[in-house]
């Protein structure tokens, strides 16, 4: 759509707006007809991770600019689709949203204290980013390969628990 690879569109569009200074993406070296080309992989510290999570929590909005489109940001806020049932990684279909998943319609008691407005994105060793409007909360988390001390549901429950009014 853009006509950029996905890495330079990634960084013109979205890391430079952001101020976002380090990060790395996956490549594959193809075939002769496709080359060596970014994959979906990307890692980024957990500080850019934040920027990302804090510029949709702005509604797309970086300072003065709209980064993000604020319709995408709105649609993260409900499953994309109407399938129901557990399809991938023993997640519920319906948690999935343009690439963001939303805890809180996970089952099994995974999605309990985890506010409606909730979205993050799980990643590879425990990684995990994270926003909740309701509660202007950004949440970035690294923990390297050991997965964690808890699953990434726990640790967001944890941190909204930690920022709600206290009855």
């Amino acid at each position: 759509m853009t006509g950029l690879p996905y890495d330079q569109c990634a960084i013109r569009y979205l890391f430079t707006p952001l101020g976002i200074e380090t990060w790395w993406f996956q490549f594959f070296d193809g075939d002769e007809q496709h080359g060596c080309h970014p994959s979906g992989s990307l890692g980024l510290p957990a500080r850019e991770m934040a920027r990302v999570a804090y510029c949709m929590l702005r509604k797309g909005r970086w300072h003065d600019e709209q980064v993000i489109p604020r319709w995408f940001v709105d649609e993260t806020a409900a499953p994309t689709h109407p399938i129901r049932g557990t399809r991938t990684f023993g997640r519920e279909a319906q948690s999935f949203s343009h690439g963001w998943e939303l805890p809180a319609r996970l089952t099994g008691g995974a999605g309990d204290g985890i506010p409606l407005d909730a979205r993050y994105k799980p990643g590879t060793g425990a990684q995990l980013i994270a926003f909740v409007p309701s509660l202007d909360l950004v949440l970035a988390r690294m923990t390297g390969s050991s997965g964690g001390e808890f699953a990434s549901e726990e640790c967001l429950r944890r941190a909204c628990e930690a920022v709600l009014p206290r009855s």
